[in-house]
């Protein structure tokens, strides 16, 4: 390798020139976070994430690119979150290769890609011969009667609602 192309290389590393694989970066970076004690959950999440990030890109992470990344997260089949989530886990993969000294580039690739928003779904609200229906229809169950109200009246979602107890209740 000339000379030349090897000081550009350079130039673009921060830390101590540790270059890595991107499979092996995330490997160490599962590891570390099982290691910290990580929720299985929050490891099946970055797993499933960082999982199409190595599908797609191969070669070490300073080679990664943010045009690169936003063409191929555009693209992507996926949801809006799903989407946010999966450049966010990979931001923050990222930072944990930097803090460690890796060799990752000068700038975080995942930070400015862009984000899917999701459309925002319409408030519906029922009208009062809809509400007045939903509570006739709820009273011959006094369980569903006290889940309906706390949900129309106080706000609750229906889960929490489901969820409540009476020692949860000061009346």
């Amino acid at each position: 390798m000339p000379m030349i192309q090897i000081l550009q290389i350079a130039e673009q590393h921060t830390g101590p020139l540790k270059p890595l694989d991107i499979s092996e970066g995330i490997l160490l970076f599962l590891e570390a976070k099982k290691a910290e004690g990580c929720s299985e959950g929050t490891l099946k999440s970055w797993r499933r994430d960082l999982k199409r990030i190595s599908g797609k890109f191969r070669g070490q992470v300073h080679e990664l690119r943010t045009d690169e990344i936003n063409k191929w997260a555009l693209a992507l089949p996926l949801a809006p979150k799903s989407q946010r989530h999966t450049l966010g886990t990979g931001g923050t993969w990222w930072i944990w290769m930097d803090d460690l000294g890796y060799s990752v580039g000068p700038k975080n690739p995942f930070k400015k890609c862009q984000r899917i928003k999701s459309p925002r779904k319409p408030v519906v609200i029922l009208t009062v011969t809809q509400a007045r229906a939903v509570i006739n229809a709820a009273v011959k169950d006094p369980y569903l009667a006290a889940v309906v109200v706390l949900v129309m009246f106080c706000g609750l979602r229906t889960e929490e609602a489901q969820k409540m107890v009476w020692d949860w209740i000061h009346l």
